[in-house]
């Protein structure tokens, strides 16, 4: 081992390695010592490097360190994404702040070995920043409604969070950089990103929209979901924008084919329309799309697959859902090879591939397509992203099927864990995934925390759906198995009184059942829990309510004439 006190000499021999370490790489002095005692033996102490450094005249050159450069990298490629702006960053110094801008990111990215493989993920990047004391903003851009908009730090915080309707949201904002390293999420949208209004009655063009890939998208998009959200529409206005909207998305498939929105607008589609029950609107929005598809490509595979495979389930058309189902992997596989594994449009074509193999009782070859990809989907897309909350469903499901309970359970939770409360428009898909995780968590004995899940997805069944929806007895059903499986046959007896007079409810007496429901729903398990563990038979509300002890003036009750209802938790 080299003496601690290196000579003049075997520093000078190693000035250009040292030099290369903390200039070029923007390594640490304690990294440097790290590198320099484990490949040269050298024993020193950042004391004595620092001093040569010092000496060499180098100790100036030293700037911001590396991770910070990455987290800023990140960032920026945020926001240009977004809308083709350069965010300029304020560096705390000891006496003041320095002003860095994109290129002496990209410089400093540029010479760190490996360094766009090591971008943090959005969130961990910004976290980092402003806890450094780290400002940054972006010029003044004029959005679609002819706003000005201004980026900074502080409204672009983690901890910032705003609420829209399902209209002002309607498209998710997909936005990796171009090496696909940064994660997006629904929860940093702002205001103004999708107002579809403006765009088309100002005439606005694809091609002349300042922001860019997004833009196009909405005007796609956009007059689907005005016809689905707001009914109050002109019906003409509405004819004139769809046809408009299909000629954006013709020419964005002749001029703009890798748009990076475009599948994950089609997800989402799926997700939010579907969900709210529009099915009417979902199925001309994909009958029109693929009618401009087919147009262009009617034999191409990238396009042509996923949306026509999407649009026979949704109408029921079996024979093309076997026909294009049975493509989908080779489709996978084609957009794998053009635009890589971990861009978004061929996450979404996994997706919607492992929901076939799910649907085919292919659960393993499903679980084989979606598991190794799952941290994939929550790096690029978001861990709040619906595609990735879509991905953990599907993989839960197929779990599910395979009766590997706890790991199904594991990706439920974590799924409304990150779907949060504040997210209105997916509020049908949490009340979904609310009723079949409490369903797994009662067949697995876990009583109080299923009744938990339960309450809750009746309570925003009720609320979303009414009394009179089958969707809203299922949940319902799910519920009188538990309490009678818990021996509380009078609870259930009084609560079955209140759900079946439902034709006679007015709508403050749907408020104040959810007001209960909600109530009850966090009282919990608070008494016989442990009474009548053995589960009964599995019955159909129709039966049980001819079970229960109804007074005679409910017996009304079992008169109540259910629809008839597939157990799609």
């Amino acid at each position: 081992m080299v003496d601690s006190s290196p000579t003049r000499e075997q520093w000078e021999e190693k000035k250009h390695l040292v030099l290369s370490l903390y200039i070029g790489q923007n390594s640490t002095a304690k990294e440097v010592v790290a590198h320099l005692k484990r490949n040269h033996g050298w024993n020193i102490s950042t004391r004595q490097l620092k001093s040569r450094l010092q000496d060499w005249n180098a100790s100036g050159h030293k700037r911001t360190r590396a991770p910070y450069y990455l987290a800023m990298m990140t960032v920026a490629n945020h926001h240009y994404n977004k809308d083709r702006l350069r965010t300029t960053f304020q560096v705390p110094k000891r006496y003041t702040k320095e002003v860095i801008d994109f290129s002496k990111i990209q410089k400093e990215v540029n010479r760190i070995e490996g360094g766009y493989d090591k971008l943090p993920p959005l969130t961990a990047a910004k976290q980092m920043l402003l806890n450094a004391g780290y400002t940054w903003e972006t010029p003044s851009c004029r959005t679609i409604r002819g706003r000005e908009r201004r980026y900074s730090s502080d409204s672009d915080s983690v901890h910032h969070r705003r609420q829209f309707s399902a209209l002002e949201r309607a498209i998710p904002p997909i936005d990796p950089n171009q090496g696909l390293k940064v994660v997006h999420s629904h929860s940093q949208m702002h205001e103004d990103d999708f107002a579809f209004a403006d765009i088309l009655h100002q005439g606005t063009t694809p091609a002349s929209s300042n922001c860019g890939d997004r833009v196009r998208v909405g005007s796609w998009a956009g007059p689907f979901c005005w016809q689905a959200f707001d009914p109050n529409r002109n019906a003409d206005d509405l004819r004139v924008h769809k046809a408009a909207a299909m000629e954006h998305f013709r020419a964005m498939l002749m001029h703009n084919f890798d748009n990076q929105y475009i599948f994950p607008c089609l997800s989402w589609m799926i997700l939010v329309l579907g969900s709210h029950m529009k099915t009417a609107e979902l199925q001309d929005f994909l009958s029109s799309s693929c009618k401009v598809i087919v147009d262009k490509d009617p034999k191409g595979l990238t396009y042509r697959v996923p949306f026509c495979y999407t649009l026979a389930v949704q109408t029921g058309d079996q024979q093309g859902k076997e026909e294009y189902g049975n493509l989908l992997e080779q489709c996978h596989d084609q957009i794998r090879l053009v635009w890589g594994s971990a861009h978004p449009n061929t996450l979404v074509v996994k997706s919607i591939y492992a929901w076939n193999l799910l649907e085919a009782s292919q659960y393993l070859r499903a679980i084989e397509v979606l598991e190794p990809e799952l941290q994939t989907f929550e790096y690029v897309m978001g861990a709040d992203d619906q595609l990735t909350i879509s991905c953990q469903a599907i993989l839960s499901r197929a779990y599910q099927m395979r009766g590997q309970l706890e790991r199904a359970i594991e990706l439920l939770t974590q799924a409304i864990k990150s779907l949060g409360d504040f997210r209105t428009e997916f509020k049908p898909t949490s009340y979904r995934l609310h009723l079949r995780l409490g369903t797994l968590l009662a067949q697995t004995g876990k009583l109080s925390e299923a009744e938990r899940y339960l309450w809750k997805a009746v309570d925003g069944r009720i609320d979303i759906f009414g009394l009179g929806e089958a969707k809203t007895w299922s949940a319902i059903d799910e519920l009188c198995k538990l309490l009678q499986q818990t021996g509380r046959t009078e609870e259930l007896n009084r609560w079955l009184q209140v759900w079946g007079r439902h034709p006679e409810c007015s709508r403050q007496d749907l408020a104040d059942l959810s007001l209960r429901i909600s109530h009850r729903a966090r009282e919990g398990l608070n008494e016989n829990q442990n009474q009548n563990q053995t589960r009964r038979p599995s019955e159909t509300m129709i039966h049980r309510l001819g079970r229960v002890n109804c007074s005679p003036a409910d017996q009304s009750l079992a008169k109540f004439q259910l629809p008839p209802w597939k157990r799609v938790l």
